[in-house]
């Protein structure tokens, strides 16, 4: 079987317009949906599965001929369906756990261990141990690169999560920029998804 994700660009680059203000970057305009190549292979499953009516299906394709969009953002810019909501169908169909940073609970040393350029690049925030590994929430956990690059970095085997690329995003900077502090084991960070709310 072909994996669709393995065609696909960087995540990170390219992903969204960010404006850098405060204490954190907020994505104001998403370019493309963080994985919208993977998505084009699904199109009809997302009525099959009810996420979508084929009616809607019909008017986004149109509008990807029209505007020059992939089908994941005009359905989301539409309202017609959440980011959320597509990249939960994304991962099952691609076999791998969905992951909402929403409120998630970060331990600061596994965050340092990763130079913040690098988990920039690769769109990756570590998370929390798990048996032998440590879990990982990816934009594209099918990057084998990385992966690889986050092994060597944390030392350790990885379990990689599919999660929010604009999500990881936010609370990298977060992190980084001092808004979460790191002198404790455990923080609980509130990450903003208003622009993640269908049909704003």
């Amino acid at each position: 079987m072909i994996n669709p994700f393995l065609s696909m660009p960087q995540p990170w680059p390219g992903l969204c317009t960010v404006k850098r203000g405060g204490l954190g970057m907020q994505s104001k305009e998403a370019t493309s949906f963080q994985s919208h190549e993977a998505l084009s292979r699904y199109e009809q499953d997302l009525v099959k599965e009810g996420l979508i009516t084929s009616d809607q299906l019909a008017i986004a394709r149109i509008s990807k001929e029209n505007l020059g969009l992939d089908i994941g953002s005009i359905l989301i810019k539409k309202g017609f369906v959440t980011e959320e909501a597509l990249l939960k169908f994304l991962a099952s169909r691609m076999g791998v756990p969905y992951l909402s940073l929403k409120n998630i609970k970060l331990v600061p040393d596994l965050i340092h261990s990763i130079p913040f350029h690098i988990a920039k690049q690769h769109g990756i925030l570590p998370l929390y141990r798990k048996d032998n590994k440590i879990a990982v929430a990816m934009a594209n956990p099918f990057d084998a690169f990385a992966k690889d690059d986050i092994k060597d970095w944390l030392k350790s085997e990885i379990e990689p999560y599919l999660a929010n690329a604009r999500e990881i995003e936010e609370v990298l900077s977060q992190f980084y920029k001092g808004k979460i502090r790191d002198d404790e084991q455990i923080l609980t960070v509130e990450v903003s998804t208003e622009d993640n709310q269908a049909g704003e």
